[in-house]
């Protein structure tokens, strides 16, 4: 995640006018704490429901899975 938030916060810099320039990289700060306390809640939930150590991966799994989806994404909206 960190090798992504340089790059990210310049992107959203460029692709605003001057005078909203600071509240891009806010914007794109708050999206991802916003992300990522979701996902700890969801998979927390996961992890409660099924309630097992054993069970752990099944949770990290799925966190996995939602990364990779996100990731794709990402690359099919960006390339078009």
């Amino acid at each position: 995640m960190a090798l992504n938030t340089g790059p990210l916060l310049a992107v959203a810099v460029r692709a605003v006018e001057p005078p909203r320039a600071g509240t891009a990289p806010a914007l794109v700060n708050t999206a991802r704490m916003v992300g990522a306390s979701f996902g700890v809640a969801v998979l927390g939930a996961v992890y409660a429901e099924v309630g097992s150590t054993s069970e752990f991966a099944l949770a990290m799994r799925l966190g996995a899975t939602v990364a990779f989806l996100g990731a794709a994404l990402a690359v099919t909206l960006i390339h078009g």
